[in-house]
């Protein structure tokens, strides 16, 4: 679909150039969160350990998503893991306990990714927000890359643990994954980064008019003197102030609604399948998903208002 040569999306945009496609960029964090430097990665693969030791430490199929709270637990239980792993496999046991600072790194980092894929993930993110999260990555990255090589770890509370026992060689390893990480960022990021979002659509009451493209100035003015649109704004959002008055100024609305209709992740399709998977059951086999509605009422977000149904239902009384 993306293929940068033969995707979809390229062939589309031979033809239709203005044409805005996205990547689903909850897709493009986990490819560069599984970015990892060879010793990382092998400490990784200790932690995990798939085969002998797989169901006592982590799943062999966790997913990595899961990896920052596996790693976290893990950590926890550190110490009891190594002592019973060198009861019973002593040359394991030893891996481990060698590869205890990678591993605190690691549950550390991993937790760092996973709270912007939370951020990442809901149904009204948008465009402008992504930008906003993946921004604020990259300037993190760099943060942490600087902390670590002054022996700062107050970002990392596990690798503080065990701070004493790191040497410069592990240090340099740590700071060359971050940077490695934030460059495969930028450039798996570099259109959502680029992306031209103007002033005027996030803050379209604070933003001077005169500065703005001559096409739309007077329906800025317009929208600037609508107290109702100003209530909106400040109860509601930008968001839901757009979609509101979109009729009402469509000339605004026109340049602004790309920037919140595309969907910056594929989260709602992903939620239709899991309803999918979970309403189809061998119990409901038969049932057609599309014609009786149930799928369209489950990933509804309008709550029905049961008492009043019930009030207005006739009922029926014993014969």
């Amino acid at each position: 679909m993306v293929g940068r040569y033969r995707g979809f999306t390229t062939l589309l945009k031979e033809q239709v150039p203005h044409v805005l496609t996205v990547h689903c960029v909850l897709h493009r964090h986990n490819l560069v969160a599984k970015s990892k430097s060879p010793p990382l990665h092998e400490s990784l693969n200790v932690a995990e350990n798939d085969e002998t030791f797989g169901r006592l430490l982590l799943h062999t199929d966790v997913r990595w998503l899961s990896k920052g709270n596996c790693l976290a637990r893990f950590c926890e239980l550190f110490d009891s893991i190594v002592e019973f792993l060198e009861e019973v496999d002593a040359a394991l046991g030893e891996q481990v306990s060698s590869s205890r600072c990678d591993i605190m790194y690691l549950a550390d980092f991993f937790g760092k990714m996973n709270e912007v894929t939370l951020k990442l993930q809901g149904k009204g993110v948008t465009l402008i927000q992504s930008k906003a999260v993946i921004h604020s990555l990259t300037s993190r990255l760099d943060l942490y890359r600087q902390s670590i090589g002054r022996r700062q770890f107050a970002h990392f509370p596990l690798l503080t643990k065990v701070s004493e026992a790191l040497t410069d060689e592990r240090l340099l390893i740590y700071t060359d994954h971050l940077r490695m990480v934030n460059a495969d960022l930028k450039i798996r990021f570099r259109d959502l980064l680029d992306l031209d979002v103007p002033t005027w659509v996030v803050q379209p009451f604070q933003v001077d008019v005169a500065e703005c493209e001559p096409a739309i100035q007077e329906h800025l003015i317009d929208i600037q003197s609508d107290d109702e649109a100003q209530a909106i704004f400040r109860t509601s959002g930008w968001g839901n102030m757009w979609v509101k008055y979109s009729q009402r100024y469509p000339a605004l609305w026109e340049k602004a609604r790309l920037l919140l209709l595309a969907f910056p992740t594929t989260y709602l399709v992903e939620q239709g399948f899991s309803q999918v998977l979970h309403m189809q059951s061998k119990y409901r086999n038969r049932l057609n998903l599309t014609a009786s509605g149930a799928l369209r009422l489950k990933l509804s977000s309008l709550q029905p208002e049961v008492k009043k149904l019930a009030e207005n239902h006739q009922a029926q009384g014993s014969h």
